[in-house]
């Protein structure tokens, strides 16, 4: 709770009930974590270049901002396991291996994998979870076992590099995607149907 940054560490990760992140100044990781219950960031929570890993058997309440890095956080309890809070979350790598699923409840962002390794990732529909993609990565779902699952909607980034307004490529990232779908996202020309 201290206004300076402040450094959460122990010799192979430290474990706690409950973690609450307030104040004015940054909670950065020294090691990693594990929550047994709820987690609550209040103000800056990060994972430091050194990427530690955080693992949550409850509740995931961003108030303020988590700072990824390029960090894993594993959600693995029992019951689902709601992502909410009044702050949009961006997580690097993020592991679902809980059977009773997890719910999206405040939009978020990845900029790198998600693995579903047992239960349901769900995006009610007023969230959104946007996959990242910048210059040197794009953001993916890894293969989904079979009785696990991801429901609801994804926006879906592809980072274009600067240069010519040339011809560009483009292929939906899933199945059943339309070109007439992405009419209101950019000009498109040489077809039946095309906007100009």
């Amino acid at each position: 709770n201290g206004a300076a940054t402040q450094t959460i560490t122990k010799a192979g990760g430290e474990t706690f009930y409950n973690l609450t992140c307030a104040g004015g100044g940054t909670k950065m990781l020294g090691s990693s974590i594990s929550v047994l219950n709820d987690l609550i960031i209040s103000s800056t929570l990060d994972a430091s270049a050194s990427n530690f890993g955080i693992t949550l058997t409850r509740n995931w309440t961003n108030n303020g901002a988590f700072t990824a890095q390029n960090g894993l956080v594993t959600l693995n309890g029992t019951a689902k396991q709601p992502i909410g809070g009044t702050s949009q979350t961006t997580f690097a790598n993020l592991t679902l291996a809980n059977a009773a699923g997890a719910t999206l409840n405040t939009s978020g962002s990845l900029t790198n994998t998600l693995t579903i390794s047992s239960g349901t990732f769900i995006v009610p529909g007023a969230q959104t979870f946007t996959l990242v993609s910048t210059a040197t990565r794009t953001a993916r779902i890894a293969a989904i076992p079979g009785g696990s699952d991801y429901t609801g909607s994804i926006i879906m980034q592809r980072f274009l590099p600067s240069g010519p307004t040339d011809w560009r490529f483009l292929g939906s990232p899933v199945t059943g995607a339309t070109i007439a779908q992405w009419s209101d996202d950019f000009a498109t020309s040489g077809f039946t149907g095309a906007t100009c």
